[in-house]
């Protein structure tokens, strides 16, 4: 298995590594290979990439990628990163307060929501204008 994710990710130099040499994205990284280390047939994520940097997220979703396809395993993420969501799924459902709002694919999602922004402005009255 490591051979095959070497060109990936190259996680050679992270095989001989104490845990608490390694950064948050290498300890992530060295997870995700566990939790795959037995062909399971499902995994859950749970903010997959939170508090990374943009090198590190692209890793780890390569890495997901492959393990999808390659192994045909299930990934359902938990997650606030619509960026993760572009890069990994095929298909969105989205929960609020316990509820399905949403169960969809990403693309009729985004044709509602891609080119909308909403930015809401509170300007206070009692501001001096002073310059």
């Amino acid at each position: 298995m490591i051979s095959l994710y070497q060109s990936l990710i190259d996680i050679e130099p992270l095989l001989h590594k104490p845990v608490r040499q390694m950064s948050l994205g290498q300890r992530i990284l060295s997870n995700i290979l566990a939790a795959f280390l037995h062909n399971p047939k499902i995994v859950f994520p749970d903010e997959l990439t939170i508090g990374l940097d943009v090198s590190m997220k692209a890793k780890i979703c390569i890495l997901i990628q492959t393990l999808n396809k390659e192994n045909k395993t299930t990934a359902i993420l938990t997650t606030h990163d619509i960026g993760d969501v572009d890069a990994l799924c095929r298909r969105i459902i989205i929960i609020d307060k316990g509820k399905m709002l949403y169960d969809n694919d990403i693309e009729y999602l985004k044709s509602f929501f891609g080119s909308y922004r909403t930015l809401k402005i509170r300007m206070n009255e009692n501001l001096n204008e002073k310059a």
